[in-house]
């Protein structure tokens, strides 16, 4: 019989073990894939026969070499390791569903940069192409580590860091929006009303608005139609948290106000535009990024030949025989919230790992929450042979199109109910439709 890279890899760490002992270790619902069947044959690798005090008649006999291949039986029965056999069940799935990821991902962009997180932590990645090329200086492979705009799936980095705010102050998802936006700005029909559950799920009404902060007092002062108040994504819903979190926070203090004011009643937003961006960031970075252990981030390129995003050139963006010069992205911070954080594939996807399992951004109550509630995220199904019945998993993609700018990002996080985390990014248009997910679900739910 034809054996799989799971099987082959997993059975080095067993003991031999009764088979109803077996299929319990195996069939916990946290671990991917594997199934009783997956533990049919065992390599001698690890193989820790107990001393013949503890071994049942006619079983295996101590010795420094065990027969390959051995046989699970009722007559070699034994123990398992379970750190171990853990370890290698992590190691022989991350690499075939790593694998598969990659021959699915394989010359179809400029340059991919993948990692996959288990539901213990252990994280595999795998990359592809370019993260510079010519006709710009210094190219180089992608890594897994490259830091770049990560876009759209800024908004589940907000929607994380309002999440930790409200459950510190206990405020719900219905509290209204209208006592923490400035004093200063005028709100049109139904704005105060808007709750902050209807920005993390885009029914507030809004339409149509930007995401600078001269934007979204403006937009605010024309008020909503109440007849809008269903699903359509807004990038200005997010970016509102910009201004949301600080007052929140209660870091705006009364002076800070009237300074703010005089100043925009001057036509001077900018430095009101500074101070809500640099404060929504630092709790970002306080909440979410410093207690899952990464250094300080920003919305803005950082490194002295970063990554940059790219076009087929002059006419098919899906052709990169020739592209043009790489997007950068530069300085968004004063748009950052709805999109901006930069982030590496490792990154994403470790973020992604620590929120949905908790508890060091939020509690698993507040995760089970986002998740039930879609706050900054969307449930999919995915179907397969493996999953007949769809196996769901959550997730929020970025997206900053070819045909807007000097080149194009592709970035996504999925959070599995299987326990994997996957997070991509991709530095081009993905040929030859930029539909990418299938080349990631399929192999999670397949593998």
């Amino acid at each position: 019989m034809r054996s799989n890279p799971v099987k082959a890899a997993c059975l080095a760490a067993l003991v031999a073990m009764p088979s109803a002992a077996v299929q319990a270790q195996v069939q916990s619902p946290v671990r991917p894939g594997i199934h009783a069947a997956d533990l049919e044959r065992i390599a001698p690798t690890a193989l820790s026969v107990p001393p013949a005090s503890e071994r049942p008649p006619g079983s295996l006999r101590r010795s420094t070499t065990v027969a390959p291949n051995l046989v699970i039986t009722a007559q070699n029965v034994g123990r398992v390791n379970p750190v171990l056999l853990r370890s290698i069940l992590d190691q022989s799935y991350l690499k075939a569903a790593g694998d598969a990821i990659a021959a699915n991902l394989k010359n179809k962009s400029v340059g991919y940069a993948v990692a996959i997180v288990m539901p213990d932590g252990a994280m595999a990645t795998r990359t592809g192409g370019s993260a510079r090329r010519a006709p710009d200086v210094t190219p180089r492979a992608m890594l897994a580590s490259d830091k770049i705009t990560i876009a759209s799936s800024s908004k589940t980095i907000t929607a994380a860091a309002l999440m930790h705010l409200m459950t510190a102050q206990n405020i719900s998802a219905g509290a209204t929006i209208g006592q923490y936006l400035p004093p200063y700005w005028k709100l049109g029909p139904h704005v105060s009303k808007i709750t902050l559950g209807q920005l993390l799920t885009h029914t507030s009404g809004i339409r149509t608005c930007g995401i600078f902060y001269a934007d979204l007092k403006s937009c605010l002062a024309g008020g909503v139609n109440l007849a809008d108040q269903t699903y359509q994504y807004e990038n200005t819903n997010f970016a509102l948290f910009r201004v949301i979190i600080p007052r929140m926070r209660g870091v705006v203090s009364a002076p800070i106000d009237s300074f703010l004011a005089a100043l925009e009643a001057a036509s001077n937003t900018d430095t009101s535009a500074s101070f809500y961006a640099r404060s929504y960031m630092d709790y970002v970075n306080q909440v979410v990024f410093k207690p899952i252990g990464f250094p300080r981030m920003y919305c803005t390129p950082s490194g002295s030949s970063p990554a940059l995003s790219y076009k087929g050139v002059p006419t098919n963006i899906y052709d990169f025989t020739t592209v043009g010069p790489g997007d950068v992205w530069g300085d968004m911070t004063l748009s950052c919230g709805s999109q901006g954080w930069q982030l590496s594939a490792i990154q994403l996807a470790t973020f992604m790992h620590e929120l949905q399992t908790g508890p060091k951004i939020v509690a698993s109550s507040v995760a089970d929450m986002m998740r039930t509630s879609q706050y900054g995220m969307y449930a999919r199904t995915v179907t397969s042979p493996k999953y007949p019945k769809g196996l769901v998993y959550w997730h929020h993609n970025g997206y900053h199109p070819a045909s807007m700018n000097g080149g194009e990002i592709n970035t996504v996080m999925m959070y599995y109910a299987n326990g994997v985390t996957v997070a991509a990014i991709i530095n081009s248009p993905y040929a030859p439709d930029d539909n990418y997910y299938p080349a990631l679900e399929n192999a999670i739910a397949s593998v």
